[in-house]
């Protein structure tokens, strides 16, 4: 005889499901590059001082130290 008589198992996909993981693996990734160029351009700051590099700590801004703050804004 020529092989067996069962049938072929069906994968079934759920496209929604998927396109929505995509969807939230690509959203994660675009965060994490927007969060690492937005950390690097705090670092390189030339208003900055003390950044410690990738240890990622705020650096004290110029204009605060002029005015005796250790930060800007608030009361």
């Amino acid at each position: 005889m020529c092989g067996s008589k069962k049938q072929p198992k069906v994968v079934e996909r759920d496209l929604v499901a998927e396109q929505r993981a995509a969807e939230a693996a690509a959203a994660s990734e675009a965060n994490l590059a927007l969060a690492t160029r937005r950390r690097r351009r705090r670092e390189s700051s030339l208003l900055t001082l003390g950044a410690d590099g990738l240890t990622g700590q705020r650096g004290t801004s110029l204009l605060a130290q002029a005015q005796g703050r250790s930060t800007l804004g608030g009361a």
